[in-house]
């Protein structure tokens, strides 16, 4: 089913969610951002896989926490293999019935693309 209902304080978009997932790329939000949206809003995630890049550090590596706490599986798409192994780690210390793995991938490099694809299809 598609509404065009936005949700609260997503502001002024070109993209506006829809049910199901889905997203129009012609339909205004006409409402202004007001107040403060939190991690804790999250949805359950349960059932869905995040690609995460640069999740080894800053707010990749948030982003990356914040699903696997709300129960999606998280694949730490990086660069470097060690420090997408550490961020993976530490996400699974801090939330243990989360599932979190490490891919290399390589953005700049499409024979890296492909072989990242491969494994995770």
């Amino acid at each position: 089913m598609v509404t065009n209902r936005c949700l609260p304080g997503l502001g002024y978009n070109k993209f506006c969610p829809l049910d199901q997932g889905l997203v129009s790329n012609d339909y205004l939000c006409h409402e202004p951002v007001t107040g403060k949206w939190t991690a804790e809003e999250i949805p359950d995630q349960h059932g869905r896989t995040a690609v995460v890049t640069g999740a080894n550090s800053g707010l990749g590596r948030i982003v990356a926490r914040e699903l696997a706490r709300h129960g999606a599986r998280v694949i730490v798409a990086s660069r470097d293999n060690a420090k997408g192994a550490e961020a993976a780690r530490a996400i699974t210390a801090a939330f243990p019935s989360s599932t979190v793995e490490a891919e290399r991938l390589d953005l700049a490099d499409l024979s890296s693309i492909r072989a990242f694809v491969d494994r995770i299809l």
